[in-house]
């Protein structure tokens, strides 16, 4: 099965997923918005904590199944590739 058509949750063992926390999320997880960070946050709260309309269905798709099964994710941004607020993630389980 091509990453196309996988559930954007179950592609962490073959690539690494990024997911976006905006300026208000980064704070209040106390991340940094900008520049080098690792943190380990439960994948419900990450989605509880998006303020309006919520994410997008990307991030639902990815968000939902692992909330559901109470994950907890390693968050981790690293070097000038990787745009403000947006963080690749490791699955650590429950």
């Amino acid at each position: 099965m091509s990453n196309a058509t996988q559930n954007p949750a179950d592609q962490t063992a073959t690539q690494n997923p990024t997911i976006y926390l905006d300026q208000k999320q980064c704070a209040y997880f106390d991340v940094p918005y900008f520049g080098d960070a690792t943190d380990v946050i439960a994948a419900e709260a990450i989605l509880k904590s998006k303020g309006g309309d919520g994410y997008d269905q990307f991030h639902k798709d990815i968000l939902i199944p692992l909330s559901k099964r109470g994950c907890i994710l390693r968050i981790t941004r690293k070097g000038a590739l990787m745009g403000p607020g947006w963080f690749t993630f490791e699955n650590l389980g429950v």
